[in-house]
């Protein structure tokens, strides 16, 4: 008679070679430290317009050591998630801020600092959910908070799973793993 193990497993196991879509490693210099010149353009590109779309790309191009982990977080959304409706500009200037107050780059932040950025996210609300949002301060997120939830994930393994609202644990699971897996 065949041993148990032989039943269970009649093929043997291949090693897992799934891989991150996006890994710190991929990127050479994560430094957490601003220089003064990526300061100024920061700042510079957070007075920008949404008018000013041609001039937003020319300087995060510029900024690329800063800009271009979130525009990959972004690339990755939006490739999983095509229909989902969701603005370049606003995702970035809503991280950038908050790197330019903390005066560090998202690699170096802490659990507690993602998790005050994940809650200062504003909640979207549209027609009777904007009742629910007065009556129980719940409502659904928009794709923003999705984006910052995986960047998170992406850049310091932080799973974030907030009091006040919910954790888009099968949309993150889709985007990072692709739908025909779930």
């Amino acid at each position: 008679m065949p041993p148990a193990n032989r039943l269970a497993h009649p093929f043997p196991e291949e090693p897992c070679s799934f891989r991150m879509p996006i890994e710190p490693a991929d990127y050479f210099d994560r430094s957490p430290v601003l220089s003064e010149e990526e300061r100024r353009g920061i700042a510079y590109l957070l007075q920008l317009a949404p008018s000013r779309y041609l001039e937003f790309k020319r300087q995060a191009r510029v900024l690329s050591r800063v800009t271009q982990p979130l525009m990959d977080v972004l690339a990755l959304f939006q490739h999983r998630r095509p229909k989902s409706r969701v603005f370049r500009h606003c995702f970035l200037k809503y991280l950038l801020a908050h790197v330019l107050q903390t005066n560090t780059l998202y690699w170096g932040w802490s659990s507690p600092v993602w998790a005050s950025v994940i809650d200062a996210l504003p909640k979207r609300s549209r027609g009777t959910v904007a009742q629910d949002v007065q009556a129980n301060g719940a409502a659904r997120s928009n794709p923003h908070y999705t984006l910052v939830q995986l960047a998170a994930y992406l850049f310091s393994d932080l799973l974030y799973l907030p009091a006040n609202r919910g954790f888009p644990a099968h949309m993150m699971g889709e985007i990072l793993f692709g739908p025909q897996v779930l």
